[in-house]
């Protein structure tokens, strides 16, 4: 059975919904680190110091939430389709008995 192309975009969106804090924060550690490179860029002493802070305060918690966050969207989108379509299983059968 395959999946349409509007139950794939629901639970994408439920998937994403679930993580809008998560991305909220996100977006606050990049704009925090605009901020840094910012300050580095207008100051006149040590500004190299705020501009590599900066940088590296933006590069740091991108790389990690590229790194944790498409597998927990995709554990949230196969939760929601599990939720509307069931799960399917397989199995081998390795021994049969009847048992009275």
């Amino acid at each position: 059975m395959r999946t349409t192309l509007t139950d794939r975009k629901k639970f994408i969106i439920k998937a994403i919904r679930a993580h809008l804090g998560l991305l909220g924060v996100w977006l606050l550690f990049i704009i925090l680190g605009i901020f840094f490179t910012f300050i580095g860029n207008k100051v006149e002493s040590n500004g190299l110091g705020f501009i590599i802070f900066g940088i590296l305060f933006i590069i740091l918690s991108s790389a990690f939430m590229l790194f944790t966050l498409p597998s927990s969207i995709r554990y949230y989108y196969n939760q929601a389709e599990i939720k509307k379509y069931g799960s399917y299983t397989t199995a081998k059968i390795t021994n049969k008995e009847l048992r009275q």
